[in-house]
């Protein structure tokens, strides 16, 4: 078998991992206008929407010291029980996100204030709307509510922080919304000070609001100590940091996933592969059991492994988790069925 060329298949691999995220966008029917140049790669869209969408699984749910809530409306107590019922028995919780989930926020976008939730962004606070009307079966996401309830959203856990009246959006750049997770959950805040910073101003909402909008992130200042946002904050472009960590670190596991298929002896060369008169032709390629590496020519494909709940993931996992999670694995799936059922009719 004749050697790989390491720059081409990194090539390679990158343009493949851009055509996977493009069909997501398709898939999950994503807006993407592509109207700012720098902001128009497919894998920043897609990671933007794969970051706030909440996996089904089941979770734990714990509640701050707002709660209970007494003074709610009968229609909202209801509504938010269905959502901690929903979150304790692992069902969808995305329709209660609300449409800027996928068709009004838009990481590729003209509008600064649109590009992503800057809530979620800045202090990695999630909000669900609380509405107590059945879903129509034509539609996915919930209709919109007077009553929001603001949460952080982890692995195995929920934590509701309050329910508050729908805000405008400013309100989403509440101060009291980050200094109840503080009071509550100091363990998790703690990750987030700044030691060795005095803060010398506590910004207002209007002031954080402004200053998100136009891509600069605030210090927080709780009871005179400096903390950066639990979200990490915004770029200058106001799109979520952490989006553009997440995406520098896919581009670098595919750089190392294409280093590994070049190993002569390594895990990717069957005796069908090394047999070949010439160089292999490997591509990463969407399967119904998640994301291979596919050697076109024998046919050989190779299944990426998927992370565990129980360990911590490595590269592969991540990388695995981050491009194609079984859940959009599944989406994709069921699209290819339908364009292939359509082609044959």
């Amino acid at each position: 078998m004749t050697s790989l060329s390491k720059n081409e298949l990194v090539a390679e691999f990158q343009r493949n991992v851009d055509a996977i995220a493009t069909e997501l966008i398709c898939a999950f029917s994503l807006k993407f206008k592509q109207e700012v140049v720098n902001l128009s790669d497919p894998l920043m869209r897609w990671l933007d929407f794969r970051y706030r969408y909440v996996d089904p699984q089941p979770r734990q749910v714990v509640f701050s010291k707002k709660f209970p809530k007494r003074n709610l409306p009968t229609s909202t107590k209801t509504a938010l029980e269905n959502v901690v019922r929903l979150i304790k028995k692992g069902g969808d919780i995305n329709p209660y996100q609300g449409r800027g989930l996928t068709l009004r926020n838009d990481i590729s976008g003209e509008r600064n204030e649109t590009r992503t939730d800057l809530l979620w962004a800045d202090w990695g606070i999630h909000h669900f709307y609380l509405s107590n009307e059945l879903i129509p079966s034509d539609r996915y996401y919930s209709r919109s509510a007077d009553y929001l309830a603001f949460c952080l959203v982890g692995g195995n856990l929920v934590a509701f922080i309050d329910v508050l009246p729908h805000p405008d959006k400013e309100g989403f750049a509440n101060p009291k919304l980050i200094h109840t997770v503080a009071s509550n959950w100091p363990d998790y805040m703690k990750q987030f000070r700044l030691n060795g910073i005095t803060p010398n101003h506590k910004y207002t909402q209007a002031e954080i609001h402004t200053l998100r909008t136009n891509g600069t992130a605030s210090i927080l200042n709780i009871n005179g100590a400096a903390y950066m946002g639990p979200g990490m904050g915004v770029t200058t472009a106001s799109t979520p940091t952490k989006i553009t960590i997440g995406y520098n670190h896919v581009r670098e596991y595919t750089r190392n996933l294409a280093a590994l298929v070049c190993e002569p002896e390594g895990a990717f060369r069957t005796p069908e592969i090394a047999d070949l008169s010439v160089p292999p032709n490997f591509s990463i390629t969407p399967t119904p059991a998640g994301l291979s590496v596919y050697e076109s020519q024998t046919g050989c494909a190779f299944l990426l492994p998927s992370a565990k709940p129980s360990r911590k993931a490595g590269v592969l996992e991540t990388f695995h988790e981050l491009v194609l999670p079984p859940w959009a694995c599944k989406s994709l799936v069921a699209r290819a069925q339908i364009a292939e059922l359509s082609t044959v009719g």
